[in-house]
């Protein structure tokens, strides 16, 4: 690493570079000025390619510093080093200096390419406020990091969970400790802080400028609206601007922290430095919020693996550009466009690495473990406050309603074991200056009142004296207490009645509510008419608990329990489940973390920990402490639950799980439903995301609907496509449910599809949605919504950048929907056939994904010469698969090459150019697709400084080679020149496929115990984790085929059997048939030969080669001779089957070998098959 200092002070910049130390003068920074509003003119401009003026702007900085040939002679001498550049300023910058500070220096150029995205030199911007006082000590413990983010209600949407997510899966909790800030306020914030004394904070919300151009962050108040603060008011608060307790880097991840105000004075982060922060990381404009996770998973990896600070940031940088997030659009771009964005500020302090050590911080707050009780006797056992996570919008919602009361008070109600007194506790906590009562187990008049006892004043103590005798006898009297104890005493509180589905009376009509016992209707009664009364006398607040939702009337029939605000409490989402179980695994040391993620089992365990508790918090806290503790009882523990949850009988060994399924009391929910509600939940089943009410009470009515959320059954969310209410069946309750037939899903779609049309049509859908629309419209018919539709909603299931892929299901809506339209003489679109062509293609259908790409190039008109490009390279995809290599050849020569030249597609081109080098290694011509890889594939890759894809020619390359035999050669590339590229990018998936080559050449040379083993312990876990079904049963086949040559036959039995399994779930055919043909050379190996299973596999592989037309079905009959066999209804082979087959032998000769090949093919032949092949010749 080499560092530049450019300090301008007084109009002379001077560097200091090592030894060197130079300067001259600087009478003007116009043209830093005029760079500066370049920049940030392309930078908001996000329709148009600014790669082009991006690059000018920085050869344009990069000849103002070069008047003394700097740069020149820097680069020169830092070549191969991470290159730190400083630009530095006073602690107070004139007009000047602030100009020169803020100039894009990320852009510096040199010779055509961006210096921070040079391969060999990163360099490596950063800005300096002040002078250097002191180094920065590294902290003692692993890094520890507190993240919060804020997301205004009414304002923009911003997705910081993509931000968050990306920092979880960064590093394991053995690399670093997270504290997740759940409020979005800065009190709160500063609150954690003060308790956890973190080395980073890291905040991501909207930021922009106020009405007087200074710089503001858009954080929440209580109620979870819109709170702008200042770098005065993050001032005020001790914690975060105390550099004594221990922050070393303010990452503020909002648009416009590092840009100066439209004033040019400051930006946010420059104001932080100022007062004192060590280093401030901030975005130097607009930044995508999926770009903005990208780069703190990266930044943060390497924080935690203890590099330092610059070439954290440099990495980042280059990440972000070389490996783009892929955007979800027809077209993607391959670039990001805010690579250069992020901006690094430094203060007085010199700053390396920010820890040294792996150790976990301790110790943890005091109160961190400690069981936490909602009640004064410890009656009711919640989530402490440093084991509560989520439930940020209940939160905010609850305390918007305290503040501003239109209601009695606050009933949440949800299912069992779902955090509803623990929510009642958070909400106590932030409700400041309200004493806490509790009512829990009694809930009569008196026992209300006695609660008061807790209040501790002695106007409150006179009162209860006052009026127990009194209520003992008059219940309604409470009403009266009530009323003095609200609007006499001078501390307000928040009375809390807990578990009242305890006093809660089944309903006596079906979907009917359930009411309050007899015994305490008096004075449930008299409590809800005192609240309700005197909500704007009193700063005091009611909040109950409940499974159940209730209904009470008063003497005039109001049903009282309208007074109160219901929330309902949903299950946690996916990103709240894993903050669960991340805050459950700090109780462990750092080794036993460690021990945790090296065991595979274990952390398969706990995946399925996540999955079987269905966001249930009490379920999986459960679960997983029992994992913590006994995997062996866990994993019992587990698949019983699993049958649970299906609704077969199960026998669950652990007695504290046992107990709390037992608890939910769902088959007894059941019973409660009328006919209509249990078929709704029945067919609820069905539903693949939450849909909104107002449809769903347009299918079954109103009691169905709220007969199912009274129970808890349903779980109330809100819609994402209209912003009204919805629901969606809880997980837990689908063991009440059947499987559904075609008769059910037909009828669901006949009651179910106009209701949510006429919902969501006016909006802009999601792709989910349109898939959820697509599913109903097939099963009807129904054209008018599927030509809407069809495209997005197979997309949802068939685009494998999602990993939700399910090509089956994919080619079954595409074609269906296809179908429907066509009868309907509406032509499907582009869109939709793509789609259910690759999804045809990766379940077998050949013929029917070259018709339907062929249908793409007749609907397209002339102009669209890209989308005509990309579906021409669909049909040549399937061509070269069977072997048509001279068809798909001429393709990708003569209609997608030219297109890319002309339309200057530099990366299609080099793409298109790299699947031409495969059909010519094909066709045994290396030495040619080798000049292609390396001569005009592999240089475009390093112009576009996309090390990635270079890095996967250079594998291309090198599989190459191995053709041509040179084995030390290829072991060498991929062990010294291409593993060590994708460890250094993180490419975790690519490092294992490295490896699997080794492996691959290791066993070519005879050492399968090596390959075997690499096989097992290096590649397949990666696969496992990381959920690739593909690569792994690829792989699977791999370690079968060696077990199979070294006679472990039963053992390579097992592991094909499974390998079948994963295939047919893949829907892929053609492995499959792989695979069968594999497993029935096995099945012969065995003493005595397993023939008629044997028999069986090749025949069904045959079926499938015949039916997909690929070279394999050949090989396949060629193995059935061999072994004597036969199969039923086999008329032998076709002229057309051998036909294909030859001409995929023929197409792999040089073309003057050909004709001698193919006479030489004929003259085995009578002259009447002679004349039979070559009339098929003319015909086609």
């Amino acid at each position: 690493m080499s560092t530049s200092t450019f300090f301008l002070k007084n109009n002379r910049l001077t560097l200091t570079h090592g030894e060197i130390r130079e300067s001259f003068d600087v009478d003007n920074v116009q043209v830093l000025q005029e760079c500066s509003t370049e920049y940030l003119a392309l930078v908001e401009d996000r329709k148009q390619d600014n790669r082009a003026g991006l690059l000018v702007i920085g050869e344009k900085l990069a000849q103002w510093l070069n008047k003394t040939s700097w740069v020149e002679r820097l680069r020169d001498e830092v070549r191969d080093q991470v290159w730190d550049a400083v630009f530095q300023v006073p602690a107070r910058p004139n007009d000047h200096e602030i100009v020169f500070l803020n100039a894009p220096w990320e852009l510096l150029a040199w010779k055509g390419k961006h210096l921070a995205l040079d391969d060999f030199t990163w360099f490596n911007a950063m800005r300096r406020i002040g002078e250097i006082k002191e180094n920065l000590t590294p902290s003692l413990y692993r890094l520890n990091l507190m993240f919060m983010a804020a997301a205004p209600e009414q304002s923009n949407p911003l997705s910081y969970e993509a931000e968050e997510w990306a920092i979880l899966n960064a590093t394991s909790q053995r690399d670093m400790d997270l504290m997740v800030e759940e409020t979005g306020m800065l009190s709160e914030l500063a609150s954690e802080v003060a308790r956890y004394q973190p080395d980073v904070v890291h905040v991501s919300c909207h930021g922009g400028f106020d009405k007087q151009d200074n710089p503001i962050l858009s954080l929440e108040n209580e109620e979870g609206y819109e709170h702008s603060i200042s770098f005065r008011d993050w001032r005020t608060q001790a914690s975060l601007s105390n550099v004594e307790k221990g922050i070393k880097l303010a990452f503020i991840s909002a648009c416009h922290t590092a840009n100066l105000s439209p004033k040019l004075t400051h930006s946010f982060a420059t104001q932080l430095i100022q007062i004192g922060m060590p280093a401030v990381l901030g975005w130097g404009n607009s930044v995508g919020d999926i770009e903005a996770g990208f780069f703190a998973k990266y930044f943060y990896k390497d924080l935690a693996q203890k590099q330092s600070l610059p070439h954290a940031l440099a990495n980042a940088r280059y990440q972000l550009f070389i490996e783009p997030p892929e955007q979800k659009t027809e077209k993607r771009e391959k670039y990001s466009r805010d690579w250069h964005l992020a901006r690094l500020f430094l203060g007085q302090y010199d700053i390396g690495a920010l820890t040294e050590s792996d150790r976990a911080k301790r110790p943890l707050p005091a109160d961190f473990g400690e069981k936490a009780f909602l009640d004064t006797k410890k009656q009711v056992p919640v989530a402490g406050r440093s084991q509560f996570v989520g439930r940020r919008r209940a939160l905010q919602a609850i305390i918007r309603e305290f503040r501003n009361p239109q209601q009695a008070g606050v009933l949440i109600h949800g299912m069992g074991r779902q955090g509803k007194s623990s929510l009642a506790a958070r909400i106590a906590r932030r409700l400041l200056g309200h004493k806490t009562l509790v009512v829990y187990g009694h809930y009569e008049a008196v026992d209300i009142l006695r609660a008061f006892r807790d209040v501790g004043s002695d106007g409150a103590d006179r009162i209860i004296e006052e009026y127990t005798p009194i209520v003992a006898k008059e219940p309604p009297k409470l009403a009266q207490a009530l009323r003095k104890l609200l609007c006499e005493q001078e501390k307000p509180f928040l009375l809390v009645i807990d578990d009242f589905e305890q006093i809660l009376v089944e309903p006596r009509e079906k979907d009917g509510f359930y009411t309050v016992r007899a015994e305490e209707q008096q004075a449930i009664r008299a409590l809800l008419q005192a609240f309700h009364q005197h909500r704007g006398e009193t700063a005091s607040r009611l909040m109950i608990t409940s499974r159940y939702r209730f209904e009470l009337f008063d003497e005039c029939g109001k049903n009282l329990a309208e007074t109160l605000l219901h929330w309902h409490l949903a299950p946690m989402d996916w990103m709240e489940r894993r903050k669960q179980l991340d805050l459950q695994q700090r109780t462990l040391s750092a080794p036993q973390v460690k021990a945790f993620y090296d065991n595979d089992e274990l952390y398969a365990l706990q995946d399925r920990c996540l999955e079987s508790a269905n966001g249930n918090p009490g379920l999986q806290f459960q679960l997983y402490t029992l994992l913590l503790h006994d995997k062996t009882l866990a994993a019992q523990t587990l698949d019983e639950v699993d049958k649970w949850l299906v609704g077969d009988q199960a026998t669950v060994p652990d007695e504290k799980t046992r107990d709390l399924l037992e608890g939910l009391v769902l088959d007894k929910l059941h019973g409660l439903l009328s006919a209509s509600s249990q078929q709704l939940l029945q067919w609820s089943q069905d539903f693949v995301m939450p849909l909104p009410l107002e449809a769903l009470k347009g299918v079954s009515g109103e009691n169905a609907v709220q007969g199912l959320l009274t129970l808890g059954l349903w779980d109330g969310w809100r819609d994402e496509e209209t912003k009204q209410p919805a629901a969606l069946l809880n997980q837990l309750a689908k063991r009440l449910c059947q499987d559904l037939n075609d008769e059910q899903k037909q009828e669901i779609a006949q009651q179910l599809l106009n209701p949510l049309w006429t919902v969501w049509q006016p909006v802009q859908r999601s792709y989910q949605a349109d898939y959820q629309l697509t599913r109903l419209a097939v099963r009807v018919g129904d054209a008018a919504v599927l030509q809407h539709v069809a495209g997005n909603g197979v997309r949802w299931v068939s685009d494998l950048t999602w990993k939700h892929v399910d090509f089956r299901e994919g080619k079954e809506l595409g074609l269906k929907s296809i179908v429907c339209l066509e009868n309907k003489n509406i032509t499907p679109d582009n869109r939709l056939l793509r789609y259910t062509a690759e999804s045809c293609h990766r379940t077998g259908e050949v013929d029917k994904a070259l018709q339907l790409h062929q249908r793409r190039l007749e609907i397209l008109p002339k102009d669209k010469e890209w989308e005509r490009a990309v579906a021409a390279g669909g049909i040549a995809d399937i061509l070269e698969a069977r072997g048509q290599l001279d068809e798909a050849l001429r393709i990708r020569q003569e209609e997608q090459l030219p297109v890319y030249e002309r339309l200057g597609d530099v990366r299609e081109k080099a793409m298109t150019m790299g699947k031409i080098a495969d059909i010519l290694e094909a066709r045994g011509q290396l030495d040619e697709a080798l000049r292609i890889r390396q001569k005009e594939e592999l240089p475009v890759y390093e112009r576009l400084g996309d090390v990635h894809s270079g890095t996967v020619i250079m594998s291309k390359i090198a599989d190459t080679l191995q053709k041509h035999g040179q084995l030390d050669d290829v072991l060498r590339i991929h062990q010294e020149e291409i593993l060590p590229v994708f460890k250094r990018l993180g490419d975790v998936h690519s490092e294992a496929v490295t490896k699997g080559k080794i492996a691959d050449i290791l066993q070519v040379r005879g050492k399968s115990d090596e390959a075997l083993r690499i096989f097992k312990e290096e590649v397949l876990p990666v696969f496992e984790q990381l959920g690739d079904a593909r690569s792994k049963a690829m792989i699977m086949g791999k370690i079968a085929n060696i077990l199979r040559t070294r006679g472990q036959l039963n053992e390579a039995l097992c592991i094909y059997r499974e390998n079948i399994h994963i295939r047919e779930q893949l829907g892929d055919v053609c492995g499959k048939a792989v695979t069968q043909n594999n497993m029935a050379v096995l099945l012969m190996q065995f003493n005595p030969p397993r023939r008629a299973e044997a028999n069986q596999l090749l025949c069904e592989a045959l079926h499938a080669a015949q039916q997909m037309r690929i070279p394999e079905a050949g090989q396949i009959r060629q193995i059935l001779q061999h072994f004597e066999m036969q199969c039923e209804n086999d008329e032998g082979i076709s002229v057309e089957e051998m036909l294909q087959v030859v001409f995929s032998e023929l197409s792999r000769l040089p073309e003057e070998q050909r004709a001698d090949a193919f006479n030489a093919f004929l003259s085995q032949f009578p002259d009447e098959i002679k004349e039979a092949i070559l009339q098929m010749l003319k015909g086609n």
